[in-house]
């Protein structure tokens, strides 16, 4: 670990951090993202969870010693990958940082790099002799509802998600402060392209040695056909049927797509379960929790 004090505003590592900051093309394109919330970062640092993502802190923006103290402890202690040994830390003018983020409370800004190990859900993510639930979201647009998904998601335990066709970055500034580091501890699968989505399916079942017929889907939507979520006979009559349940959650305004619709229904045993209330939705990230909740204490004990 390299500690480095920045005089100048000019400094060529502010310069870079200031071009960088808003173009998520450049973050995205380069698999890197920004860290800007201090709580979220600690949280950062304690996990010790390996999921299917490796993160690396590549650089640390800060003025506060306290924080360079305990980066420095961390370090030392630092088990899991030698290469975060290179950290460089960088003591720069309270101000200046404040002023490249347009944020009042900056106390950090850590650039962080990850790699996507494997893409594809395995024996290691599930457990064979229980009931397992994924859950998959499609289309989501909203940075806040991921992130917040994304922290229901540990809170109960569902550890596994599946994000299709995703209109947002999991990494974006708005999406870390949602998730609180939540998204740290979970395995994340990518599917850009819904014609990608049943190779992936069918490659998790060779993968987990689960038969097609052990797999269902539930689909979190008002349809005319819709189950209510108070339903607990029919929805467990359907769950003890599988060791494998996929979850679907859709698009904060057009819900489920059409095109995974189809691919779901024309391989797949499904249910459509909906949740009653007098007005035509709530928001995603709110159904998400309830269904988690219920799912849970009622069918994952």
């Amino acid at each position: 670990m390299e500690i480095i004090k920045i005089d100048s505003k000019k400094n060529k590592n502010l310069t870079f951090l200031r071009k960088i900051k808003g173009d998520n093309k450049f973050l995205k394109e380069n698999n890197l993202f920004i860290i800007d919330d201090y709580l979220t970062f600690l949280e950062f640092l304690k996990n010790d969870k390996l999921t299917n993502i490796s993160y690396k802190v590549l650089k640390v923006f800060t003025y506060d010693y306290k924080i360079v103290d305990f980066i420095e402890n961390w370090v030392k202690d630092y088990k899991k990958d030698s290469k975060q040994l290179d950290l460089r830390v960088y003591l720069a003018n309270k101000e200046v940082l404040r002023d490249i983020f347009k944020l009042d409370n900056l106390k950090i800004a850590a650039l962080v790099s990850y790699e996507l190990k494997r893409n594809i859900i395995d024996l290691n993510d599930i457990k064979s002799d229980k009931l397992n639930y994924v859950i998959v979201l499609d289309g989501i647009e909203n940075p806040g509802n991921l992130g917040s998904i994304f922290r229901n998601s540990l809170a109960f335990g569902f550890n596994n998600l599946v994000l299709v066709n995703l209109k947002t970055n999991p990494f974006n500034s708005l999406s870390l402060r949602a998730s609180k580091g939540a998204l740290f501890y979970l395995n994340l699968y990518f599917i850009n392209e819904y014609s990608n989505f049943l190779d992936f399916i069918y490659q998790t079942l060779r993968n987990i040695n689960i038969d097609k017929k052990e797999v269902g889907f539930i689909l979190a939507q008002n349809e005319v056909d819709s189950i209510s979520i108070h339903n607990l006979n029919k929805i467990s009559d359907f769950l003890k049927r599988y060791k494998l349940v996929f979850i679907v959650f859709g698009n904060e305004e057009s819900g489920i797509s059409k095109n995974l619709e189809e691919l779901i229904f024309s391989e797949f045993d499904f249910m459509n379960v909906k949740i009653e209330i007098d007005i035509d939705s709530i928001n995603v990230s709110c159904a998400n929790a309830i269904f988690n909740f219920v799912f849970k204490y009622l069918f994952f004990k």
